[in-house]
């Protein structure tokens, strides 16, 4: 009988370490899972902290610079800003220097290269039309706004870069109108293109439009400013050829170059 009784305690006693045993095992299984959960969660939040802080940042962040070798020799690269080609082919072809002013040669997928000149204000880097091409019927313009890192990989040195002035911001302001014409010279440009606009979205800038815009064609002093476009209203310039140029920036009751960057000069 004692024997008996025994036995069933020690049957018992077996149940009880299998029961303890296997709500251990449970227990640490589940501990595991909740910290592989906890992990993924960090990892998560660290994701959408870097997507929140790739959406605060302008322009140049649309940039995206692909690089890649063909054979031993051949090197090539692409530009994109947003979905748009800047640049494709070799690497070497890309880059140009006259008189020790750093320029690039962007050929925006195609096979005709259109000089622009860096120009920088703080820690980014701008594109700025060619003044003896930008004139011309064949030349192209797309505003270009990098920083430091990204001219670093295109250029692999670390070039002496002017600060962008007045004169040029107003220049690349008024190729982005992205009107043509067979001109001999940028005066000849600026001329025609005063006397294209017929009609602009600002009652205040809808008198004396040709001198008007010859005047700011000619500016060449102020304060240049980072502006964001989104909070501002845009001013339409209307052409005789068709297009609609969105040329100003309105914000409260000031009046802004739209450049297409994040530089501007009040007018």
């Amino acid at each position: 009988m004692i024997r008996i009784e025994k036995r069933h305690k020690i049957k018992k006693i077996k149940r009880y370490r299998e029961k303890f045993d296997f709500l251990k095992r449970f227990k640490k299984v589940f501990s595991n899972r909740r910290k592989n959960n906890n992990l993924s969660d960090r990892v998560k939040k660290k994701i959408a902290a870097r997507i929140w802080q790739n959406k605060l940042r302008k322009n140049y962040m649309d940039i995206c610079i692909i690089t890649w070798s063909e054979g031993f020799y051949d090197n090539y690269m692409k530009i994109l800003k947003g979905e748009t080609v800047i640049y494709y082919g070799e690497d070497y072809n890309i880059i140009s220097c006259e008189n020790e002013d750093f320029a690039l040669e962007l050929n925006y997928g195609l096979s005709k290269e259109n000089r622009v000149y860096l120009r920088k204000k703080g820690d980014k880097i701008y594109t700025i039309p060619d003044c003896s091409s930008a004139f011309k019927y064949d030349y192209t313009y797309i505003p270009v706004e990098f920083n430091i890192d990204q001219i670093k990989r295109i250029t692999v040195t670390n070039p002496e870069i002017k600060e962008i002035t007045v004169e040029e911001v107003v220049l690349e302001w008024m190729l982005t109108s992205n009107f043509k014409d067979y001109c001999t010279s940028i005066e000849e440009y600026k001329k025609l293109l005063a006397r294209n606009i017929y009609y602009i979205s600002e009652e205040r800038l809808n008198e004396n439009i040709e001198k008007k815009f010859i005047e700011l064609f000619s500016k060449n002093e102020g304060k240049i400013e980072e502006i964001d476009s989104s909070e501002c209203e845009i001013i339409n310039v209307y052409l005789e050829n068709g297009n609609i140029w969105k040329a100003f920036l309105r914000k409260d009751d000031d009046i802004y170059l739209n450049t297409g960057l994040s530089v501007t000069v009040k007018i």
